[in-house]
């Protein structure tokens, strides 16, 4: 398309069908206002509730998560300790008879 052929149509017409219409500007503000007040019941309480069992089921992972961690360690550990000591009871103690 030219220049010259946009030009000469300064003011295209907007079919009402394709467009739905805008409400006036000032009607806006309140339009959204009253959205805002009718999902406060569902924003408020609700999203408190879902927000907090949410955030206990996570930390509740996290918690678990890092302590089985920190006893699997400590067990490892205590096993490969508790394998490379020679037992002294068995130097000190003498054998009981049989």
């Amino acid at each position: 398309m030219s220049f010259r052929l946009l030009a000469s149509f300064p003011s295209p017409t907007q079919s009402p069908g394709l467009l739905p219409s805008m409400p006036p500007p000032r009607s806006l503000g309140t339009l959204s206002a009253k959205v805002v007040e009718d999902w406060r019941v569902f924003i408020g309480p609700s999203l408190t509730i879902i927000g907090t069992l949410v955030g206990a089921m996570l930390l509740r992972w996290v918690l678990h998560r890092a302590i089985d961690r920190i006893i699997g360690s400590a067990m490892t550990r205590a096993a490969s300790h508790a394998s490379q000591t020679p037992r002294r009871a068995r130097r000190i103690l003498p054998r009981p008879p049989c």
